[in-house]
């Protein structure tokens, strides 16, 4: 299993830094980098994420806020902010972050991250119940569904 990532920073240098160390790491795909929410957001809407790292200090919105509005959708998508200002540890809570990092990153607390992150996403994983519909596919956790029901060639999934 690759735990697809995806970099939001709006520093080139820092988006740089962060894709060499992700490179170095085999379960990680990087499924895109971007440098301001609204490219997150589009991404999002076409790519499933397991992990995101998130720079707090950004132009137009900043990391917290994209962060409290990625919680209202979905809390499947583990993220860490990665930030050289540790001044808004409080604020961050309200995003609910799986971690954060400290710029510049170290090659040591990064790897230790993100064994707990695959960790957590392959438990993540084993709980979930994959439909497929057309060119849909919706997860479900298993502990959400109450039963299946089978009606001429069509599965009903009650919750």
């Amino acid at each position: 299993m690759k735990i697809k990532c995806v970099i939001t920073d709006d520093e080139p240098l820092a988006r740089k830094g962060l894709r060499e160390y992700i490179e170095k790491v085999d379960i990680l795909e990087l499924a895109g980098e971007c440098k301001n929410a609204i490219e997150l957001n589009n991404l999002l809407q076409t790519t499933k994420v397991d992990l995101l790292f998130l720079d707090i200090e950004m132009r137009k919105m900043d990391g917290i806020e994209l962060g409290k509005k990625l919680r209202e959708l979905s809390y499947q998508t583990l993220i860490i902010y990665v930030s050289g200002y540790d001044q808004y540890m409080r604020q961050l809570f309200e995003a609910e972050p799986f971690r954060f990092l400290s710029k510049p990153l170290k090659q040591e607390e990064l790897e230790n991250v993100l064994d707990k992150a695959f960790e957590r996403i392959s438990r993540f994983h084993r709980e979930l119940f994959t439909i497929r519909f057309g060119k849909n596919v919706v997860n479900l956790l298993c502990r959400d569904i109450v039963y299946l029901e089978s009606n001429k060639r069509k599965v009903i999934v009650h919750t």
